[in-house]
């Protein structure tokens, strides 16, 4: 058995991730739980309701656990602390973009490069956005000598309510 844990559910992120695991057919040894630091309960996705647990409720659990953490950088340290050595941490926050010997993924371009380790940082939505408008340039070795970039990040890191 395997436990999807998604962070971070109620924000925009996690929502927006939310969408595009609507369709996927999971197997029957997958379980999907959606938690939140928020108040919030049970969440209504298009017609449907969901369960809102707290993280703690996957503390010490022996089967394995991917977590896709949607959430703060607090969050990120909780789960590496709490998780156990099957489990996986896909992180969406700022924790591990930096960090010596965690690979830094964007599935379409180097997911290849992923090997076994217990922790994935995902790269800024910027970052992730241009790296795959630009790679099939790069990887048909078209010379770039110029690239300008303006974000309205500080726009969409204010979350769903914003």
């Amino acid at each position: 058995m395997v436990n999807i844990v998604i962070t971070g559910v109620t924000g925009l992120i996690g929502f927006e991730l939310l969408k595009l695991l609507k369709n996927h057919k999971f197997g029957n040894n997958i379980n999907v739980y959606l938690t939140s630091s928020s108040n919030i309960k049970t969440l209504e996705f298009q017609g449907v309701f969901y369960d809102i647990r707290r993280l703690k409720e996957f503390y010490g659990n022996d089967e394995k656990q991917i977590f896709i953490n949607c959430a703060t950088n607090d969050i990120a340290r909780e789960i590496k602390n709490m998780m156990n050595k099957q489990s996986i941490l896909i992180d969406n926050s700022t924790e591990y973009r930096m960090t010596e010997n965690i690979p830094l993924i964007i599935p379409e371009i180097n997911f290849n490069t992923y090997q076994n380790q217990s922790i994935i940082a995902s790269p800024n939505c910027c970052c992730t956005i241009l790296g795959l408008v630009i790679y099939s340039f790069i990887k048909e070795k078209n010379d770039i000598s110029f690239i300008d970039v303006t974000t309205f990040q500080s726009a969409s890191g204010a979350g769903i309510q914003g």
